[in-house]
């Protein structure tokens, strides 16, 4: 096994260079040798990495930072959009929304918009709805795992022009659509008819004020346990979270 882990077989990040002991070899990057592989126009696979690291730091939310990640939705590679997009869903604010749902209605790579529409759910930003609604549409987006996402991140809008949008996507042929779906109209009118297009229309139709009973909305989190070489010290626990309100929207909301 620590041939394994000094070799850095499997998914354990790369050793260090300049390692000078073992309880080096795992240590992250200092934030100047992160923001060099960030910045390096010429190896995408460095962006990648000095990207992610700071994307996964705890200075990830200061101002050079953040206007890092606003730099990188642009970036020619689609891997280091995806971290860009995610990290703005993580640091970001409000103002950050456009740009995202941009990239989630107009990128080629599934993975950039997936995380675009998750980035979208942490941050509320009303004039971003329009974009949600065309991740939403099958016939716009061919990728069931952008639907879902788009469908989640809508359940934070109160507003009767989603809830109207929310039924009409209860066509989709896909059950995961389906089912987040369903978890956004409960969020957003306290009712619960399951995946039955038919009985949310009737109700909204019959019903003069389909928000009275909205309840506050959550983005969903991530969480896992750790792997084996996680409990190698210095290296990057699970990037567990705790669930929460978009940016943008008031506790008391």
């Amino acid at each position: 096994m620590a041939a394994c882990v000094l070799s850095a077989c499997g998914p354990v990040a790369k050793i260090r260079p300049g390692a000078q002991s073992i309880l080096e070899v795992f240590a992250p990057p200092t934030r100047e040798e992160a923001m060099k592989l960030a910045t390096d126009e010429f190896d995408a696979n460095k962006r990648y990495q000095g990207l992610s690291y700071v994307a996964g730091s705890t200075y990830g939310g200061e101002a050079q930072y953040l206007q890092l990640f606003q730099d990188r939705l642009t970036d020619r590679d689609p891997g280091v959009r995806t971290i860009a997009a995610r990290a703005l869903g993580s640091y970001g604010s409000p103002v950050d929304a456009p740009a995202i749902a941009k990239l989630l209605v107009e990128d080629t790579d599934v993975n950039v918009r997936i995380a675009s529409a998750r980035a979208l759910q942490r941050l509320h930003n009303p004039e971003v709805v329009p974009q949600l609604f065309t991740a939403l549409d099958a016939g716009k987006e061919a990728e069931q795992s952008v639907r879902v996402e788009a469908a989640s991140a809508l359940g934070q809008y109160r507003e009767t022009r989603v809830v109207e949008r929310l039924i009409a996507a209860m066509a989709d042929e896909s059950l995961p659509v389906n089912l987040r779906v369903r978890d956004s109209l409960r969020t957003l009118t306290g009712a619960d008819f399951g995946t039955s297009q038919a009985d949310w229309q009737s109700w909204y139709k019959g019903n003069a004020s389909p928000l009275a009973s909205s309840a506050g909305y959550t983005y969903p989190n991530f969480s896992r346990g750790q792997r084996w070489f996680e409990y190698i010290p210095f290296v990057p626990q699970p990037p567990n979270e705790a669930t929460g309100i978009p940016a943008g929207v008031s506790p008391a909301r």
